[in-house]
Protein backbone atom coordinates (compact mmCIF):
# COMPACT_ATOMS: atom_id res chain seq x y z
CA UNK A 1 0.00 0.00 0.00
CA UNK A 2 1.33 3.42 -0.92
CA UNK A 3 1.58 6.27 1.57
CA UNK A 4 0.60 9.83 0.78
CA UNK A 5 3.55 12.01 1.83
CA UNK A 6 2.89 15.50 0.45
CA UNK A 7 2.41 17.75 2.31
CA UNK A 8 3.66 16.50 5.67
CA UNK A 9 0.70 16.46 8.03
CA UNK A 10 -0.49 14.85 11.19
CA UNK A 11 -3.20 12.22 10.90
CA UNK A 12 -5.08 14.17 13.61
CA UNK A 13 -5.32 17.26 11.39
CA UNK A 14 -8.76 18.33 10.23
CA UNK A 15 -9.56 16.74 6.87
CA UNK A 16 -9.26 18.77 3.69
CA UNK A 17 -12.34 16.98 2.40
CA UNK A 18 -15.01 14.70 3.84
CA UNK A 19 -16.39 12.06 1.49
CA UNK A 20 -19.80 10.49 1.87
CA UNK A 21 -19.64 6.80 1.05
CA UNK A 22 -23.02 5.35 0.07
CA UNK A 23 -23.29 1.58 0.05
CA UNK A 24 -25.86 -1.13 0.64
CA UNK A 25 -26.12 -4.64 -0.83
CA UNK A 26 -22.58 -5.90 -1.44
CA UNK A 27 -21.17 -2.63 -0.15
CA UNK A 28 -19.10 -3.96 2.74
CA UNK A 29 -16.89 -6.01 0.43
CA UNK A 30 -16.59 -3.10 -2.02
CA UNK A 31 -15.62 -0.70 0.79
CA UNK A 32 -12.96 -3.10 2.03
CA UNK A 33 -11.49 -3.29 -1.48
CA UNK A 34 -11.62 0.52 -1.78
CA UNK A 35 -9.88 1.17 1.56
CA UNK A 36 -7.24 -1.52 0.92
CA UNK A 37 -6.33 0.16 -2.38
CA UNK A 38 -6.31 3.67 -0.90
CA UNK A 39 -2.91 5.04 0.19
CA UNK A 40 -2.44 5.79 3.88
CA UNK A 41 -2.37 9.25 5.46
CA UNK A 42 -4.62 11.04 2.99
CA UNK A 43 -6.05 14.32 4.31
CA UNK A 44 -9.57 12.87 4.06
CA UNK A 45 -12.31 11.72 6.39
CA UNK A 46 -15.36 9.66 5.49
CA UNK A 47 -19.02 9.44 6.44
CA UNK A 48 -20.52 6.05 5.68
CA UNK A 49 -24.22 5.86 4.90
CA UNK A 50 -24.97 2.16 4.96
CA UNK A 51 -27.68 0.36 6.90
CA UNK A 52 -26.06 -2.02 9.37
CA UNK A 53 -26.88 -3.74 12.64
CA UNK A 54 -24.58 -3.30 15.67
CA UNK A 55 -22.99 -6.74 15.29
CA UNK A 56 -22.28 -6.01 11.61
CA UNK A 57 -20.75 -2.64 12.54
CA UNK A 58 -18.36 -4.38 14.94
CA UNK A 59 -17.27 -6.88 12.27
CA UNK A 60 -17.00 -4.09 9.68
CA UNK A 61 -14.89 -1.99 12.05
CA UNK A 62 -12.51 -4.90 12.72
CA UNK A 63 -12.22 -5.57 8.99
CA UNK A 64 -11.17 -1.98 8.27
CA UNK A 65 -9.04 -1.44 11.40
CA UNK A 66 -5.77 -1.69 9.47
CA UNK A 67 -6.69 1.06 7.02
CA UNK A 68 -9.16 3.46 8.65
CA UNK A 69 -10.42 4.28 12.14
CA UNK A 70 -14.17 3.79 12.35
CA UNK A 71 -16.40 5.79 14.67
CA UNK A 72 -20.08 5.23 15.30
CA UNK A 73 -22.72 7.85 16.02
CA UNK A 74 -26.39 8.53 15.55
CA UNK A 75 -25.82 12.30 15.58
CA UNK A 76 -24.79 14.46 12.65
CA UNK A 77 -22.88 16.71 15.09
CA UNK A 78 -20.15 14.05 15.15
CA UNK A 79 -19.13 15.23 11.66
CA UNK A 80 -17.64 18.37 13.24
CA UNK A 81 -15.14 16.25 15.19
CA UNK A 82 -13.88 14.13 12.30
CA UNK A 83 -10.14 13.95 11.78
CA UNK A 84 -8.18 12.82 8.75
CA UNK A 85 -8.20 9.05 8.43
CA UNK A 86 -11.49 8.52 10.27
CA UNK A 87 -14.69 6.99 8.94
CA UNK A 88 -17.91 7.96 10.73
CA UNK A 89 -20.61 5.32 10.43
CA UNK A 90 -23.96 7.00 10.92
CA UNK A 91 -26.14 4.48 12.72
CA UNK A 92 -29.36 6.38 12.14
CA UNK A 93 -29.94 5.58 8.51
CA UNK A 94 -33.18 7.59 8.62
CA UNK A 95 -31.03 10.73 8.21
CA UNK A 96 -31.25 11.78 4.62
CA UNK A 97 -28.09 11.98 2.59
CA UNK A 98 -28.89 15.60 1.79
CA UNK A 99 -28.93 16.38 5.54
CA UNK A 100 -25.46 14.87 5.80
CA UNK A 101 -24.21 17.02 2.90
CA UNK A 102 -25.74 20.11 4.51
CA UNK A 103 -24.01 19.26 7.81
CA UNK A 104 -20.69 18.89 6.01
CA UNK A 105 -21.14 22.24 4.29
CA UNK A 106 -22.08 23.81 7.63
CA UNK A 107 -18.91 22.41 9.18
CA UNK A 108 -16.85 24.08 6.41
CA UNK A 109 -15.95 20.79 4.74
CA UNK A 110 -15.94 20.35 1.00
CA UNK A 111 -18.35 17.47 0.54
CA UNK A 112 -17.78 14.70 -1.94
CA UNK A 113 -19.58 11.43 -2.57
CA UNK A 114 -18.69 7.97 -3.81
CA UNK A 115 -21.60 5.66 -4.58
CA UNK A 116 -20.90 1.94 -4.23
CA UNK A 117 -22.95 -1.21 -4.75
CA UNK A 118 -26.53 -1.17 -3.54
CA UNK A 119 -30.22 -0.90 -4.26
CA UNK A 120 -31.71 2.55 -4.01
CA UNK A 121 -31.48 6.03 -5.45
CA UNK A 122 -28.85 8.63 -4.53
CA UNK A 123 -29.71 11.07 -7.30
CA UNK A 124 -30.66 13.99 -5.03
CA UNK A 125 -27.51 13.81 -2.94
CA UNK A 126 -25.28 13.52 -6.03
CA UNK A 127 -26.93 16.59 -7.49
CA UNK A 128 -26.62 18.45 -4.18
CA UNK A 129 -22.90 17.65 -3.87
CA UNK A 130 -22.30 18.62 -7.49
CA UNK A 131 -24.06 21.98 -7.03
CA UNK A 132 -21.69 22.68 -4.12
CA UNK A 133 -18.70 21.94 -6.33
CA UNK A 134 -17.96 18.61 -4.70
CA UNK A 135 -16.54 15.46 -6.22
CA UNK A 136 -19.03 12.80 -7.37
CA UNK A 137 -17.78 9.31 -8.26
CA UNK A 138 -19.53 5.94 -8.61
CA UNK A 139 -18.66 2.29 -8.86
CA UNK A 140 -19.20 0.71 -12.26
CA UNK A 141 -22.38 -1.31 -12.58
CA UNK A 142 -20.39 -4.28 -13.88
CA UNK A 143 -18.25 -4.44 -10.73
CA UNK A 144 -21.14 -3.92 -8.27
CA UNK A 145 -23.14 -6.67 -6.60
CA UNK A 146 -26.21 -4.45 -7.04
CA UNK A 147 -25.85 -1.73 -9.69
CA UNK A 148 -29.00 0.31 -8.97
CA UNK A 149 -27.34 2.91 -6.70
CA UNK A 150 -24.28 3.64 -8.86
CA UNK A 151 -26.40 3.57 -12.02
CA UNK A 152 -28.86 6.09 -10.53
CA UNK A 153 -25.91 8.31 -9.64
CA UNK A 154 -24.61 8.18 -13.23
CA UNK A 155 -28.10 8.98 -14.56
CA UNK A 156 -27.79 12.44 -12.93
CA UNK A 157 -24.85 13.34 -15.23
CA UNK A 158 -22.92 14.54 -12.16
CA UNK A 159 -20.53 11.58 -11.85
CA UNK A 160 -17.00 12.66 -12.76
CA UNK A 161 -15.43 9.20 -12.62
CA UNK A 162 -16.66 5.59 -12.57
CA UNK A 163 -14.58 2.52 -11.81
CA UNK A 164 -14.05 -0.55 -9.69
CA UNK A 165 -13.42 0.09 -5.99
CA UNK A 166 -9.68 -0.09 -6.67
CA UNK A 167 -9.93 2.33 -9.61
CA UNK A 168 -11.96 4.74 -7.45
CA UNK A 169 -9.18 4.66 -4.83
CA UNK A 170 -6.50 5.37 -7.43
CA UNK A 171 -8.50 8.24 -8.94
CA UNK A 172 -9.21 9.72 -5.52
CA UNK A 173 -5.50 9.57 -4.66
CA UNK A 174 -4.63 11.24 -7.97
CA UNK A 175 -7.07 14.08 -7.29
CA UNK A 176 -5.86 14.59 -3.70
CA UNK A 177 -2.27 14.61 -4.88
CA UNK A 178 -3.08 17.12 -7.63
CA UNK A 179 -4.99 19.32 -5.18
CA UNK A 180 -2.10 19.29 -2.68
CA UNK A 181 0.44 20.33 -5.26
CA UNK A 182 -1.72 23.16 -6.59
CA UNK A 183 -2.69 24.56 -3.17
CA UNK A 184 0.74 24.42 -1.53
Amino acid sequence: MATFNHPVRSISDPPEQVLILCAAEGGAVMLKRFFQALPENLPLAYVLLMPMAQEFYEAFSRRLAATVETLQSSHLAAIDRLESGQCLVLTTVAKSSVQVVQSLAGACHRPGIIVFSGIGDNASVCQHVSRQGGLVMAQTGESAVAAEMPDSARATNTVEFSGTPEMLAVELFRRVQQSSYTTN
